[in-house]
């Protein structure tokens, strides 16, 4: 039955055929449905159809940085992604990460197996992606080493938004609707300052990858930013009317005020001008990774952040 209740819920719910675009990503962020070619149009029957196969003859297991994983229903549709490596290396001395944009936990166990000692933090606005974060982390022995937290992070606490939200994460956020289709639900925010504040911790190492709403995160980590210096691994995304040359401006300037520096892994160039991402493509429907950016502190070379980890097959 899980099987149907999770191939249900990839379905569009507001209409009985959709046009889907295919996001050019094999991983996580196509959880939230499944698109054919760009411009094909998939009956709500064809979809469920294929979910439904998907889990019933997906993988249970998939290789991953310390060791193979077991995968509960919902995420065995998954492949293997470069930055489960990076995110698996850069763990290794830390002992309190945040994985902002979690999904189905896939990075989180990445990076409390490359931890020595700690705790991740999983950070999912999904109900039912968390649910499945914790059947992944109870299959694979990691409840001990990862905490799930539901909800929406945003510049301050008690923040009213609408939350594309397709019941799955995938592409869904608070920006755009993903091309699978979504329903708006409002959901109250949390920052990372007041959360943080309240349990009283010094998070070293965040994780970030909430399709375009990194700017809302970043605002409420000022705090963070300034006092505790973690160093940030960021997805920067495009969404229609806002290129990701724009939203990188919007980041520089908030880096300004907490000595932040940002840092283009895959072109190993800091970035100072934002037209630095002018020549990336603008995405026509929903929020779509661009580049993956490392932000550290001014007096922390990006050199030295990323000093043994293997960067080689970073691909944005």
């Amino acid at each position: 039955m899980d099987e149907v209740v999770w191939a249900l819920a990839e379905q569009p719910v507001d209409a009985a055929s959709v046009t889907t675009q295919g996001s050019g990503d094999t991983g996580e962020s196509d959880h939230g449905g499944f698109p054919d070619a760009a411009g094909t149009t998939v009956s709500a029957w064809q979809r469920l159809r294929r979910a439904v196969w998907r889990e019933v003859i997906g993988k249970s297991s998939i290789d991953m940085p310390g060791g193979p994983c077991r995968l509960a229903l919902g995420s065995r549709h998954i492949q293997r992604r470069r930055e489960w490596d990076l995110l698996f290396e850069m763990a290794a001395e830390r002992s309190c990460i945040y994985d902002v944009g979690a999904k189905i936990g896939m990075t989180a166990m990445a990076m409390a197996r490359g931890q020595r000692q700690g705790i991740v933090y999983a950070f999912e606005a999904s109900e039912l992606s968390s649910l499945i974060i914790n059947r992944n982390l109870a299959l694979n022995g990691l409840t001990e080493r990862v905490v799930t937290v539901n909800g929406v992070l945003g510049s301050h606490s008690g923040a009213l938004f609408n939350y594309h939200w397709n019941i799955v994460s995938g592409r869904s956020g608070i920006v755009a609707s993903p091309p699978q289709g979504a329903t708006p639900i409002g959901k109250v925010t949390v920052s990372l300052d007041a959360f943080t504040a309240q349990l009283d911790l010094r998070p070293d190492l965040v994780k970030i990858d909430v399709e375009g709403g990194e700017q809302e995160v970043i605002a409420g980590m000022g705090d963070i930013m300034a006092r505790i210096g973690p160093d940030i691994i960021l997805e920067l995304h495009a969404w229609p009317g806002m290129p990701a040359s724009r939203n990188a401006a919007a980041i520089l300037e908030m880096l300004l005020p907490v000595d932040y520096t940002m840092y283009w892994i895959a072109r190993g160039q800091t970035v100072t001008n934002p037209a630095a991402f002018d020549d990336l493509e603008e995405s026509p429907i929903g929020a779509s990774s661009r580049a993956r950016v490392l932000l550290v502190k001014n007096n922390r070379p990006p050199s030295e952040v990323l000093k043994g980890v293997n960067i080689e097959h970073i691909d944005m």
